[in-house]
């Protein structure tokens, strides 16, 4: 059980004690039944809340779900009165998300502590399934001569997948390399992401008490990011909703972003007298008129590129999306670590004016430099170091 469980329990003994859930069985039954499978790994489907909760024919899905609203507005109400105000834990229900049914979340009200907890407060207010997007690219496997090909520039993140779609576009693309026998799989998982993924968990469980889901790119629809509070890790290339995202109206005014084409290249709009001056060790640097081009290899202890962006959900009227994007998986490790890290990030959000008492502003970006590992561009990266911040109005 985590370590505030104990806390989590009294929360829901002392609400279901008032007298607006002492006078409303089903919705004390639920509230009951939802806190007894708190820890279970998968959500509560309507389904089974039909069956197992109310025990009757009478609740199809749809009444079901008119049950969960009631359950979470006198949830909000008990959370906004003079009680639920004192109460250092705040108990909610999100809206179910499609693949994962229904699930309690408990808020720290007091907000969590440090650097670190201004960083993701906007994920933990207001109440939505914290969801870890990460990727797992195509490959193509030849059994005849026993081995597997990655192509960077050729990836399949979409839910629907078929073999034949895979080898036309190995075909189209790379006619060359196309041939019988080729079977596309996804066997692998990208080591940086996985630890990325690692650090946001912890953090999450460690800090906030919060579970935070991870779920691969392919895997999960555009309904479940757009209930949830979801940090997308990887690139434009691997992550069809970080590309969809990010190539909508709702960014057009964001400057730092991934070239779509050039591999490992960051470009800046209208990049001001301070890019230029951070940026100015880069010997592959590219200037047009006022856009910047940075470049880089994949040579052994070289600085690489990633960037973090804050927006509100564009889906909904509430919630945040967090995207940590860089075309070199050590990239996105490092920069993972700094956000869930109180020493590191400490470090940054002084260094940027961002103070832990205040909230951080809804839209920004963060540039990042990451030297690669001393002998090779697998080795463990050096920490992530902060270039420049950029700040975006409503």
């Amino acid at each position: 059980m985590p370590e505030h469980h104990e806390q989590w329990s009294a929360l829901v003994k002392t609400i279901l004690r008032t007298p607006e859930f002492k006078r409303a069985p089903l919705r004390t039954e639920l509230l009951r039944y939802l806190f007894e499978r708190l820890h279970k790994p998968q959500g509560v489907s309507r389904k089974i809340i039909a069956t197992e909760v109310f025990k009757s024919t009478q609740y199809d899905e749809g009444a079901v779900g008119e049950r969960c609203l009631d359950l979470r507005n006198a949830l909000k109400e008990y959370a906004e009165s003079g009680p639920g105000q004192v109460q250092k834990w705040r108990c909610e229900l999100p809206p179910a998300v499609p693949s994962e049914g229904y699930r309690l979340h408990f808020i720290n009200r007091v907000a969590a502590p440090g650097a670190t907890g201004a960083f993701w407060q906007a994920h933990l207010s207001p109440a939505r399934n914290v969801l870890v997007v990460y990727n797992e690219p195509l490959f193509y496997r030849d059994g005849s001569d026993q081995t597997i090909t990655r192509y960077l520039d050729i990836n399949h993140d979409q839910t629907q997948f078929s073999r034949e779609t895979a080898l036309q576009e190995l075909k189209s693309q790379r006619p060359e390399d196309h041939r019988e026998g080729l079977y596309p799989s996804f066997l692998y998982l990208l080591s940086g992401e996985v630890a990325a993924r690692d650090y946001i968990e912890e953090w999450f469980a460690s800090v906030a008490g919060v579970k935070a889901q991870a779920r691969i790119a392919r895997r999960i629809t555009t309904a479940e990011i757009a209930q949830s509070s979801p940090i997308l890790v990887g690139n434009l290339r691997t992550n069809s909703f970080m590309r969809n995202i990010l190539q909508s109206a709702h960014c057009e005014q964001l400057a730092y972003n991934l070239h779509p084409e050039k591999f490992g290249t960051v470009a800046i709009t209208e990049a001001t007298a301070k890019e230029l001056e951070l940026t100015a060790g880069n010997r592959k640097r590219s200037k047009q008129k006022n856009d910047l081009h940075l470049e880089t290899t994949s040579d052994a202890n070289q600085d690489v590129y990633g960037i973090v962006t804050r927006i509100p959900n564009p889906y909904e009227d509430e919630g945040a999306i967090t995207m940590i994007s860089s075309d070199y998986t050590r990239a996105v490790e490092q920069i993972a670590h700094t956000l869930t890290s109180e020493h590191r990030f400490a470090g940054m959000s002084s260094q940027v004016g961002w103070s832990p008492d205040e909230p951080l502003p809804p839209c920004f970006q963060c540039l990042f430099a990451v030297r690669l590992g001393p002998v090779n561009m697998d080795t463990e990266a050096r920490p992530a170091v902060l270039l420049t911040v950029r700040s975006y109005g409503p």
